[in-house]
């Protein structure tokens, strides 16, 4: 009985897991639901910064913020003023740790610059953020994602401390356990040389 429960738990545990890792595609009511404004546009611009995740919000993990210069031409749901707008999309760059890739891994696709699409967007602050996970759709149905993105890199995980962190502490100890080394090596010699024995001349 404990094993059968042990066993439930555990299976339910990993398919919470599965769930949180992706973010499965929404249907159109679903993100026509889930968006506070849907526009249909061309991109003319992206923009990619490197900044800190908002998704796993740990200090040291990071993703690739995808910036979208949307050129608008149809409101079809929410109050969008002007006649562009700059929409927030993303893919993981790093995580510290290979627990924390257990999330949502960005948008997908984000089409190259001159695509018509259909944008579900959602109100981040003052800002606007693309629906998770598949909110922009390509209206010419071409769901490659742009050059700017395929060339991004996600690193490997970082072992609990920011990439950054680690270059400085490498740069650090580099020198420090040189000095050590030669610290010991020193101490060494001198211990050896005292237990040289002394020859006495006779003569």
């Amino acid at each position: 009985m404990k094993t059968h429960f042990l066993l439930s738990l555990v299976a339910a545990v990993l398919v919470n897991s599965v769930a949180l890792a992706e973010k499965f595609p929404l249907s159109g009511g679903e993100l026509e639901k889930q968006a506070d404004a849907i526009v249909v546009a061309t991109i003319d611009h992206i923009r990619v910064e490197a900044e800190p995740s908002q998704i796993e919000r740990a200090r040291g993990n990071s993703d690739w913020g995808i910036y979208l210069t949307l050129r608008l031409e149809t409101i079809e749901k929410g109050d969008v003023s002007g006649t562009q707008v700059e929409a927030r999309c993303f893919r993981i760059r790093y995580r510290r740790t290979s627990w924390e890739y257990i999330s949502p891994s960005g948008h997908r696709p984000i089409p190259a610059t001159g695509t018509r699409v259909r944008v579900y967007l959602e109100k981040e602050d003052s800002l606007w953020g693309v629906v998770l996970p598949n909110g922009i759709m390509p209206l010419d149905g071409n769901a490659q994602d742009a050059s700017e993105v395929t060339q991004l890199r996600s690193r490997a995980f970082t072992y609990f401390l920011p990439i950054e962190e680690w270059w400085l502490l490498i740069i650090v100890s580099v020198p420090a356990l040189a000095c050590l080394t030669l610290i010991v090596r020193c101490y060494r010699r001198r211990q050896l040389q005292k237990r040289k024995p002394r020859v006495t001349e006779i003569g």
